[in-house]
């Protein structure tokens, strides 16, 4: 998101949105893109 220049809002959404999506999976294993991007959706509503 730095990188698209956005709002400082739409930057702690998607880390919201990434540490939801980690929250998804069993042990140490990243959050997945699509996951990520699904939560993020639905935040931005």
């Amino acid at each position: 998101k730095l990188a698209e220049n956005a709002s400082l809002e739409e930057m702690v959404r998607f880390g919201v949105a990434a540490g939801s999506a980690a929250t998804l999976n069993q042990g140490t294993r990243l959050c997945s893109q699509d996951d990520t991007q699904k939560i993020y959706a639905y935040l931005s509503r």
